[in-house]
């Protein structure tokens, strides 16, 4: 099975992104830092790419202007129903185009790509603002399920640079961390 099937199948039986959004310490560790990014680089706009059931989105700061996209088609429709009333929430389908935003970030992403192509086509995608946030592991696994593990630090442009990373807390729980790169 391919990862677009795997993820639209999950939302159609009623499942969600999975304990890595779902999990209230995870959760608030991630939307904090967020935030924090946010006030730290004055950032008005943000490209969220892989949003999946939209869960994040309800801590996140409402005067940012905020864009997600996921390449389950299902899991956009659910956001665009869930978040129909918020004008600074909007929802596109994966192969949409997006103008340029303040940051572009992942979350829980990359590490659920199992083509390597995919994977090529979603950094080409994440690469593209001055500022990328990425939360994800960073070392190379056997793929299995629905689970691929890369050391994804030797895939980063040569024109962007490492400026933060911030360890997880709760590693019991996920082996990701955040990296902050800027253009």
């Amino acid at each position: 099975m391919n990862t677009k099937t795997i993820w639209n199948t999950r939302y159609k039986n009623g499942g969600n992104s999975g304990l890595g959004t779902h999990n209230d310490l995870l959760h608030k560790f991630k939307i904090d830092y967020i935030n924090s990014l946010v006030s730290k680089y004055n950032i008005i706009s943000l490209y969220d790419i892989g949003c999946g059931d939209g869960h994040q989105v309800n801590d996140l700061n409402y005067k940012v202007s905020y864009i997600g996209t996921d390449i389950s088609n299902v899991s956009i429709d659910i956001c665009k129903l869930k978040y129909k009333n918020q004008q600074n929430r909007r929802f596109i389908y994966y192969d949409e185009s997006v103008d340029s935003t303040d940051i572009n970030i992942s979350i829980d992403v990359i590490y659920h790509i199992l083509e390597e192509d995919e994977y090529v086509k979603y950094l080409n995608k994440l690469f593209t603002s001055n500022y990328v946030l990425i939360y994800s592991s960073n070392h190379d696994s056997v793929k299995n399920n629905h689970v691929f593990h890369r050391k994804f630090t030797n895939h980063v442009p040569h024109n962007y640079k490492l400026i933060e990373k911030i360890e997880n807390p709760y590693k019991n729980l996920s082996s990701a961390d955040f990296y902050l790169y800027a253009k």
